[in-house]
């Protein structure tokens, strides 16, 4: 079980730099690669028995016969609970990756959000350095002012040397 959960994770890891999707899909085909594989290995084991049992071969002492049959019985058995265990796990899994990948995905829309909460930001300082040029425009303005005072100033002062001579 806990093998599983690292093997969501990863394919979670490797999936989580696209965009658009996580990968949900991607990591449940393979899932479903990683429990074909696992049933496989259940199959051939059920084969393995199946061909113990066609092998028997009538034998004079049918204590023993009983004994290979309750064998084949309580490994049956144990293959069953196997099988089943198996497809709980297989269950809980899928529902782990659902959750695990709403919540990735409910991850990136608020970074997504975030971000363009910032963009928003940066648009509002943008904005304030609009403010900041039209308040240099006011410094020329007002520099402009100054020179004019300046062209006064030596309008003032040519009166003066006008007035010196």
């Amino acid at each position: 079980m806990i093998r599983g959960f690292s093997v969501i994770f990863l394919l979670l890891l490797k999936y989580s730099h696209q965009q658009d999707t996580i990968g949900g899909k991607e990591i449940l085909q393979h899932m479903t690669v990683l429990m074909e594989a696992r049933f496989a290995v259940l199959d051939r084991r059920l084969n393995h028995m199946a061909s113990m049992i066609t092998d028997l071969k009538p034998q004079h002492d049918p204590a023993l016969m009983e004994e290979n049959i309750l064998n084949l019985g309580r490994m049956l058995t144990k293959i069953e609970e196997k099988i089943t265990n198996q497809e709980k796990a297989l269950e809980n899994q899928k529902e782990f990756m659902v959750t695990a990948v709403q919540d990735i995905k409910g991850a990136i829309n608020n970074l997504k959000t975030s971000h363009g909460t910032i963009e928003q930001t940066l648009d509002d300082l943008k904005t304030s350095h609009g403010t900041i040029e039209q308040t240099l425009d006011d410094l020329k303005t007002s520099h402009g002012t100054i020179e004019q005072t300046l062209d006064d100033l030596k309008t003032s002062h040519g009166t003066i040397e006008q007035t010196l001579d």
